[in-house]
This record gives C-alpha cells, structure tokens and sequence, in this order.
C-alpha cells in the first residue's frame, strides 16, 4: 500500500455492526497510525480539522484557518508510513 491512496465508505442502516466492526479492526490493526473520530451532523469542516489534529497530538493555536489546518493535516500523514483516519457516527 505504499505511495497509494485508498478511500473504504461503510453505510448501514443503525445496529447492523459498522462500531464494533470498527474496534475490531483496530485491536487487531494496532500497528497503523490511527485516528478515531467520533462524528455528530453538527460538525463544520473546521471542526473535523481540528479534531484530527487534536486526536493526533497536533495543537491547534487561536482559530486557524482552514487551509492551515488541512496543510497541517497533510504534513501528518506524509510524515508516517502507515495512516488511516476512522470517522464513526455512533
């Protein structure tokens, strides 16, 4: 999977598994950079940034931009070899 870009979307309707498929894969996935986020639908793209920024260990200072936020984003994923980002809307 190096120097590849993959995308997996998982859509079911609720209590068919996709959260505990979710932990299952990363107890048994622990040797990838992962992030978890927990989603709500009132989250703005300015939100999400800074909560994965802040799930990596990443401060984010006063209210950055956007375009900031997602340079410091892209900087954290080219920096490791593996990385993955898991948003769940439990």
């Amino acid at each position: 999977m190096k120097n590849k870009n993959y995308f997996l979307f998982i859509s079911a309707t609720s209590g068919t598994g996709k959260t505990k498929f979710i932990f299952d894969y990363m107890k048994n996935h622990k040797d990838r950079f992962m992030l978890r986020i927990t989603a709500t639908p009132v989250w703005t793209l300015r939100i999400i940034l800074q909560d994965i920024l802040a799930a990596a260990g990443i401060p984010v200072f006063g209210r950055m931009s956007q375009s900031t936020l997602l340079e410091r984003i892209k900087y954290l994923f080219a920096s490791r070899e593996k990385s993955l980002i898991i948003f769940d809307d439990a």
